[in-house]
This record gives structure tokens, C-alpha cells and sequence, in this order.
């Protein structure tokens, strides 16, 4: 039976400091953050698909939050439950991204994301809203049309 993780803290993270050796905090259910001897702190994702060992790269902390890690740590546990493997998956939606801003024009992208937010994708920047924040903004492009 596998060793039970007590989650992370923002703290905890911001006091742990590099080591000769690298080190490995885990938050439970397969994620961790990975401490490098240079003092890289970053998001890893270990899993199994079809009976083999993955790691899913989530990105680097400060820039990657222990809370935006964990969302996007739950995206990829509701893609494998699917039958689907998250490392595949985002490297398809890299490429669509890709492809996207020369076939829309540049066209910005919206997605609802799983906890009912919405992100909003133009090229590699990002805008996250909450339900309420969405439908505010779509009143006032509503006003404006």
C-alpha cells in the first residue's frame, strides 16, 4: 500500500531550499514538486497509462502556483480515468494551439475548464475567470454589439 502524503504548503515550499541532492515534496496522488541542486523548483505529475511509469512536466514554481498545480493535477486524474493519456492529450492541444493563430487570425480561443471557470487563449497568454467574472463581461460585450 502506498505511502499517505500530507499536502503541501505554499511555506512549506517558499522554506525549502536547495540541497546537494535533489528533492522531491509530494502533494499526494502522484504530484510532486522536484527540487533541484540549482534551486529549481518544479511541478511533476507521475502516473501509470496502459501499464506504464509516465511523467507529466506541469511547470515551475513560483510561475505555476501550488493551487494551479493541483487543478491542473486534477484535469489530468479526470483524463486518465477517461481512458486518456495527459501527456498525449496536451501535446495535441500544443499543436492545435499552434495551428490555431494562423488559421483564426489570431483569434482569441475560450475554454470552460473543469471547476467551471473560463480561460481565455490568445497565442501563449492566458486569462482566467470565474463563472460570475464571464458573465459580467458578457453582458457588457452584449451592451457594446
Amino acid at each position: 500500500m502506498p505511502k499517505r502524503a500530507h499536502p503541501l504548503t505554499e511555506t512549506q515550499i517558499e522554506n525549502t531550499h536547495p540541497s546537494v541532492k535533489t528533492i522531491k515534496l509530494f502533494d499526494g496522488g502522484g504530484l510532486y514538486l522536484l527540487v533541484d541542486p540549482k534551486g529549481g523548483k518544479l511541478w511533476r505529475y507521475k502516473y501509470r497509462f496502459e501499464g506504464k511509469e509516465k511523467l507529466l512536466c506541469i511547470g515551475s514554481f513560483p510561475k505555476v502556483s501550488l493551487s494551479d498545480a493541483r487543478l491542473q493535477h486534477s484535469e489530468a486524474r479526470i483524463l486518465l480515468k477517461q481512458g486518456t493519456d495527459p501527456s498525449t492529450s496536451r501535446k495535441e492541444l500544443e499543436t492545435q494551439s499552434k495551428a490555431e493563430p494562423a488559421e483564426s487570425g489570431g483569434m482569441p480561443s475560450i475554454r470552460v475548464v473543469m471547476d467551471g471557470t473560463f480561460e481565455i487563449w490568445k497565442e501563449r497568454a492566458v486569462l482566467r475567470l470565474t463563472l460570475e467574472e464571464a458573465q459580467f463581461v458578457n453582458s457588457l460585450l452584449g451592451k457594446l454589439l
